[in-house]
């Protein structure tokens, strides 16, 4: 399934890794770009596919504008995804989500490391899987901000396409019961909006109010749903924290890089120009392209206590 994505995805890939200094060379770091794709396109994937990636991509560029190193988030965007992180499917009680981030963890410092990246932009992009895997960012890291924002940005969708996004990662969880996937749904979904604020970056607050009108309306059809066929409803989850309030070091203990850029290695050859930047820029800032495949191929695929809950037929998401 690779072979779908477009080209200039994989020379966006070798770009942000030669900007964050690598020793690897543009063919090795190409066939690391074709690995993670063909990760991002594994067949249970429903949600979390190469167009959602391009999708946290390209909010990056939206968001980049404030970041300090952006190449280091979009690196960290790619291994994100590169293991899919199963979390809500063995949700126990008060279980950390970090968990269920270990293996893309290791896989980005192994892969890292053999690709010649330094020690502390692993570090840095290890730190930012964490945040990723939280859901939030402390404080004082306002690139750590832009990144969790950029990945949380398709909660503000206009409610059809977030409709079938929902659709999706039920069809991505399908092992779950309905009820199990309700329960631990409705947990994540209070977790976010417990926060004061569910984005932390200046220009990602603009999708506040739309975020927080499709996260409220999804709870209550899911509480209705419950209640109907007698489950029990999640306790509240207890208000969360915003962020470490320290100005100088992140939640990890790590002191947070200020500076414009990141120490370079350098690469052993010199960049190429073998893709249109007018046609990557064009590609990848178009925020909610590339949907309509997955919601095609995902048509049939809602539960049965899906279709209970639209049944239900709750006042539709606010005007935007």
């Amino acid at each position: 399934m690779s072979a779908d994505a477009p080209q200039w995805l994989y020379a966006s890939f070798v770009d942000a890794m030669e900007e964050i200094g690598v020793s690897a060379s543009r063919a090795e770091l190409d066939l690391e770009a074709r690995d993670l794709i063909a990760r991002w396109s594994a067949s249970d994937r429903c949600l979390h596919t190469v167009h959602h990636l391009i999708n946290i991509l390209a909010h990056l560029d939206e968001l980049a504008a404030t970041a300090h190193d952006p190449d280091v988030l979009r690196v960290a965007a790619w291994y994100h995804g590169a293991v899919l992180n199963r979390w809500l499917s063995v949700r126990p009680r008060n279980t950390d989500p970090v968990a269920g981030e270990s293996e893309s963890i290791d896989m980005a410092r192994t892969h890292l490391g053999q690709l010649g990246v330094s020690d502390d932009v692993i570090d840095r992009v290890v730190e930012l899987l964490l945040f990723l895997a939280r859901h939030r960012a402390p404080r004082a890291d306002l690139d750590a901000q832009v990144l969790v924002d950029a990945d949380l940005a398709s909660l503000a969708a206009p409610p059809q396409e977030y409709k079938r996004l929902r659709e999706n990662l039920r069809a991505e969880l399908a092992d779950l019961s309905d009820i199990e996937y309700f329960q631990a749904r409705s947990a994540v979904i209070q977790r976010l909006l417990a926060f004061d604020s569910i984005y932390q970056s200046p220009l990602g607050e603009s999708w506040e109010s739309a975020a927080r009108a499709n996260l409220q309306v999804e709870l209550a059809k899911i509480e209705s749903a419950l209640r109907a066929c007698g489950a029990s409803l999640p306790e509240e989850s207890e208000t969360p924290s915003d962020a470490d309030p320290s100005e100088d070091v992140t939640a990890t203990g790590t002191i947070i890089i200020k500076r414009r850029q990141l120490k370079k290695t350098l690469c052993q050859e010199a960049r190429g120009d073998d893709f249109s930047s007018t046609e990557q820029r064009t590609a990848i800032t178009a925020p909610h392209a590339a949907h309509t495949g997955d919601a095609d191929m995902l048509k049939d695929s809602a539960s049965s206590l899906e279709s209970a809950i639209e049944a239900l037929n709750l006042p539709p998401t606010p005007a935007q």
